[in-house]
């Protein structure tokens, strides 16, 4: 009983140890697991999660994309005109309660995906890789849904977007190799409030490809907007809209409509994500 025990409290004092960690994701998709000291707009200075008695590291805040912290809250680093700004997201139990959903109407799901634009599924694309923690400091939990598959010298390219009344999104395209043409514009979003009514998650995704003609591109996708777009060798930026489609269906009339939700626009900086 006594040798039982112990290996209880063991594996307990193993399992929160690898959880109290903070974790430092950088820009070039790479992570750091660290116990953070201090963070400024120019550097952050930390310990390494495994030697916390030894000496102290230093990265410059433009090598940082964001820092995710042992409570859950995150430090996202912006960049504006080549400048660091710091943005700071609470953990979700520090967000009000979503209030109460009444019963849905048919076409309408509390894991919702924009009209006609059907998100990849293990069944329908079995090529699709997930988003390892392993090599990429992206887990499949931060970012909770699927990369598209990429042929050889193509890059995917991914932002966050801050959208009304929208707890979490994330804005990601793919780049041809010949640096042509992108194609699968893909927007996620969780927590998302409309009309008093808290959707879990909307995923939308577009396969089509589209020209990139001139330095600066836009593009209208009923439900997306891109405009602005300009790509670098690792980074882009965009303004990026997005107009959520609820679909209806009036069981008395056989008839259905769609009600139109706009939430906005957002200026995305994107990076590089590496596999």
């Amino acid at each position: 009983m006594k040798r039982y025990l112990f290996f209880t409290l063991f594996v307990l004092s193993f399992m929160l140890g690898i959880a109290a960690q903070d974790i430092i994701l950088k820009t070039d998709g790479t992570e750091v697991r660290a116990k953070i000291t201090d963070v400024s707009d120019s550097e952050v200075r930390y310990k390494k999660h495994g030697n916390l008695s030894g000496p102290a590291y230093v990265l410059p805040a433009s090598e940082i994309f964001m820092i995710t912290y042992e409570n859950g809250e995150k430090d996202v680093f912006d960049r504006i005109n080549s400048e660091i700004s710091i943005r700071h997201i609470n953990k979700p139990s520090d967000k009000p309660a979503p209030a109460a959903r009444p019963a849905a109407p048919k076409y309408a799901t509390a894991n919702a995906v924009a009209k006609n634009e059907a998100a990849p599924s293990k069944a329908t694309t079995p090529t699709a890789k997930r988003v390892q923690t392993a090599n990429t400091g992206f887990s499949v939990t931060e970012l909770g849904f699927e990369l598209p598959s990429t042929a050889a010298g193509e890059k995917i390219y991914i932002g966050e977007a801050a959208f009304k009344n929208t707890a979490k999104a994330w804005v990601l395209f793919v780049l041809s190799a010949d640096k042509k043409t992108i194609h699968h514009l893909k927007l996620y979003l969780e927590e998302v409030d409309i009309d008093n009514v808290r959707f879990g998650k909307i995923e939308v995704e577009n396969s089509r490809v589209f020209p990139l003609t001139s330095t600066y591109n836009s593009f209208d996708i009923g439900s997306i907007q891109m405009k602005r777009l300009y790509i670098s060798t690792s980074e882009a930026t965009a303004q990026v809209g997005y107009i959520y489609e609820e679909s209806h269906y009036s069981a008395s009339t056989g008839r259905s409509s769609v009600t139109k939700h706009d939430l906005g626009e957002s200026e995305v900086k994107f990076i590089v994500f590496n596999r």
